[in-house]
This record gives structure tokens, C-alpha cells and sequence, in this order.
């Protein structure tokens, strides 16, 4: 499997709080990484350092894009970062509850692609509206992989939780990511929606799409994983296979438990 994107000694401290020290993973592509561990280990501060909302203090983090074509991200800001090939969902659901569904997936399109206020002027004005209706179809497409077709034209403010956080899928998968980094998106869901979404993992991964997954239902880390990473009070406390990591002392001493072994 090609590496999509390697990230080598992050570390990032707030106010003497060292919340990362010296992270390093890989993502390949068609492969579910999992990143898990106790709440506090740095977890989202390391995705946030990935994707630019937090400035590393210290970083090597490098995506190759189609092509092969490599760029250093460690400097680049949130849009640049998104045009490249990185989406993410986050901890917190964050929709635009006075639009529409669709419409609140449409808006990946217009990160990925730098459609801006004047490109949409020009496209309406001239293009006869071209541009956005490609991103409506593609938004429309993201809908139907989370399964959210039936709700596209509803206000995204009165989605359920377990549909907020699909749609919220549906956003990122709008961006067409090489990478896409997934926040704990089972939290809410009941274990339908959470099959549901492992299936859609398995799909992603089959794609060639690379995943990065933060999750604290075991049963789907352990089940869809390739490789995890188990954080710590920031530090990385090991990695392997998921048959490996479920029956390591130190894993299961710092966060898993000793069910955890039946869930591989």
C-alpha cells in the first residue's frame, strides 16, 4: 500500500501542557487507521495539527497527492490543506442548522475546489450555473453513500444526532479527500447506524481512499482497522495490528480493559 501521508515528531504544547509529544504515523492508501486512547491523550490535537485548525509546534507532515506530487503541510492553513486532499469531520457536529442538507454538503465542494464568492458570479453569469450543479451533483452523490438521500432537502437543524454526524460524512466526502480523517463519528449512533458506517469505512477503503479514525467503539476500530495507534497523556503508547494492540498489557492496563481481546 502507497503511503498517502506520513507524519513524523509532531508536538504541540498549550501553556506548558504538553499535549502531543513526538507522534508519528503513517496513512496508506486503501487503509483504516485508528488512532484511540482515554479521553485528554491528544487525540484531536493531533488531527488538529494535521489539518491546520492548531499550528504544530514542531512537525514533518507530508501528503502525496495524485500524481505523486508531494507538499509539506505543516505551514499551510486550513483552505490550503483541503484544496490538497485532507477532509475531516469533528468531535462536535458542526452543520449549518438554518440550511439545508444538501446544501451543507455543497460546501465541501467549495473548499476543495476554491469556489469562491467571484467564481460563483462568473459560473451563474456566465457558465450558466455549470459548476454548481456539478457540486450539487456530487453533494448529492455524498448523500446517497451515507444514506442520506430522503433528508437532502431538509433543514440540516432537524436532522437527529446519528444523521447530523453523516451529514457531516456526506460534507467531507463532498471535498473528493485522498485522505479523510474521521472524529469520533459513531458517537450518538445506534448499533444500525454504526454497521451502517462501518460498512461505509470498508467501501472508503476499497476506493483506494486513506482513513484516519478516532473512536472509542472498539468494536469498530477493532473491526475495520488495519493499523492502531494507541495515544497516551499525549505520548504514543505503541502501535500494531488490531489482533495485537487488544491483547497488549500496556493497552489494556492504560485504557482498553481486559474484554477487549474478544472483540478482534
Amino acid at each position: 500500500m502507497a503511503d498517502l501521508l506520513t507524519v513524523r515528531h509532531v508536538h504541540k504544547s498549550f501553556a506548558g501542557l504538553k499535549a502531543v509529544q513526538d507522534i508519528s504515523l503513517d496513512v496508506h492508501a486503501g487503509a483504516v487507521t485508528a488512532v484511540i486512547g482515554p479521553n485528554g491523550a491528544g487525540k484531536t490535537t493531533l488531527f488538529n495539527c494535521i489539518t491546520g485548525v492548531t499550528k504544530p509546534d514542531l512537525a514533518e507532515i507530508t501528503l502525496t497527492g495524485r500524481g505523486g506530487a508531494r507538499s509539506e503541510l505543516g505551514a499551510l492553513d486550513v483552505e490550503r490543506i483541503a484544496r490538497l486532499g485532507i477532509a475531516r469531520t469533528f468531535q462536535q457536529v458542526r452543520l449549518f442548522d438554518s440550511l439545508s442538507v444538501i446544501d451543507n454538503v455543497v460546501l465541501g465542494g467549495f473548499y476543495r475546489h476554491a469556489f469562491g464568492w467571484w467564481a460563483a458570479v462568473g459560473d451563474r453569469l456566465i457558465g450558466g450555473g455549470r459548476r454548481h450543479r456539478a457540486l450539487r451533483a456530487a453533494a448529492m452523490n455524498a448523500l446517497e453513500r451515507v444514506a442520506l438521500t430522503r433528508q437532502a432537502f431538509e433543514l440540516a437543524g432537524n436532522l437527529d444526532h446519528g444523521n447530523r454526524r453523516r451529514a457531516e460524512i456526506a460534507r467531507a466526502l463532498a471535498a473528493d479527500p485522498l485522505v479523510l480523517l474521521l472524529d469520533e463519528p459513531a458517537a450518538g449512533m445506534n448499533r444500525v447506524e454504526t454497521d451502517q458506517l462501518m460498512a461505509l469505512l470498508r467501501d472508503l477503503r476499497c476506493d483506494g481512499m486513506g482513513i484516519v479514525l478516532i473512536e472509542h467503539d472498539m468494536k469498530l476500530v477493532m473491526q475495520v482497522s488495519d493499523r492502531i495507534y494507541v495515544m497516551d497523556h499525549g505520548e504514543l503508547l505503541t502501535s500494531g495490528a488490531p489482533d495485537s494492540v487488544a491483547v497488549d498489557p500496556r493497552v489494556i492496563e492504560a485504557y482498553l480493559g481486559k474484554a477487549a481481546a474478544s472483540l478482534c
